[in-house]
């Protein structure tokens, strides 16, 4: 079972007016579900989950959805209440205040202690709501390098979350790319390279080695490219690895 308040999601749902009828068979389907247990090969032990979803079901994964929309709306009630959150990528673009993917959530702000203050409150409004802590092990911290050490340390202490000063990558991308990006997508030639290296010693004729460079080469770059521009330079020295080969 996933840890979730069922009235909580009852809430949600009827607060986003599906119709009544379809709310209550989602409701009985969840609260209808079992879990039975063996104990030495004899006898079950069957108990009945008063919260939670059952992990596997089909409907999970799009009552979470709802679910987060509530989270979203948090935020969107917040700022319609005058206290703005989010940031702007460039003078005059959309704010933006936050993104969910998965069960993954980033939110953007001003570094300052009010903005710190509204967040934390929407934290824990969510988590009463849903019924669970958020885990603030599992979160991060990151500031432009403006911030002073005095905001940062406020905000920190405001929110109890650890600051991350080296960025991991998120699905195989940067999280944080900054002017240096030869430095940072200097990956993407070396996996090239290994792939022609490994390649080299065998025999493969004209068409095989076309064959594997679109197939293969030209792939490793794609899904890099395919979220941002890669400086020239490295793409030239690609073009003329694949040459070479």
């Amino acid at each position: 079972m996933i840890g979730l308040s069922r009235p909580f999601l009852s809430g949600v749902i009827r607060t986003i007016n599906f119709p009544s009828q379809w709310i209550d068979l989602v409701m009985d389907c969840i609260s209808s579900s079992t879990l039975s247990f063996q104990f030495n090969g004899t006898g079950f032990v069957t108990l009945f989950p008063s919260r939670g979803l059952r992990q596997g079901c089909p409907i999970s994964p799009y009552l979470f959805m709802l679910c987060s929309e509530a989270f979203s709306s948090l935020i969107t009630n917040s700022e319609r209440n005058g206290k703005e959150l989010g940031i702007r990528s460039c003078r005059g673009s959309q704010l933006i205040s936050h993104l969910l993917f998965a069960d993954d959530s980033m939110l953007f702000s001003k570094a300052s202690k009010a903005n710190s203050e509204r967040i934390r409150q929407i934290l824990d409004t969510y988590e009463r709501g849903y019924g669970k802590k958020i885990n603030l092990n599992k979160s991060i911290i990151t500031f432009s390098p403006k911030v002073s050490a005095a905001v940062r340390t406020e905000i920190q202490r405001l929110l109890e979350i650890k600051v991350c000063n080296s960025h991991d990558k998120y699905l195989c991308l940067p999280t944080m790319v900054g002017r240096n990006k030869r430095k940072l997508f200097n990956e993407v030639k070396e996996r090239v390279g290994n792939k022609l290296r490994g390649w080299n010693g065998k025999l493969f004729s004209l068409g095989g080695k076309e064959v594997l460079i679109k197939a293969v080469v030209q792939a490793v770059p794609t899904y890099s490219m395919s979220m941002f521009r890669l400086p020239s330079s490295l793409c030239n020295e690609l073009v003329v690895m694949t040459s070479k080969f």
